[in-house]
C-alpha cells in the first residue's frame, strides 16, 4: 500500500487550482488533468456521472485510485 494516504481520505482544491498541502507530486501530476477539467466545469461524457472522474497514480507497486469530484 502506498503510505501517502489513507483509506477515504479527502482533499479539496481551493480556486487557485494548486497541489493540496501533504498531496504526492507524482499522483497530483497525474490527475492534474482531470482536476483542471472539472474545475472549469468540463464533464468527462464517457463516465456518465457529470463532475466526476476517477483516476490513478501510476505508481505500478502501490497504485491509488482517486475519485475526483466537483463541488
Amino acid at each position: 500500500m502506498c503510505e501517502v494516504y489513507k483509506d477515504g481520505q479527502v482533499f479539496y482544491v481551493g480556486d487557485n487550482g494548486r497541489m493540496p498541502e501533504g498531496f504526492c507530486g507524482w499522483a497530483w501530476d497525474d490527475i492534474y488533468k482531470d482536476v483542471q477539467t472539472l474545475r472549469f466545469n468540463g464533464d468527462f461524457s464517457w463516465f456518465g456521472e457529470p463532475g466526476v472522474s476517477v483516476n490513478c497514480c501510476t505508481d505500478g507497486l502501490r497504485p491509488v485510485v482517486f475519485k475526483i469530484e466537483r463541488v
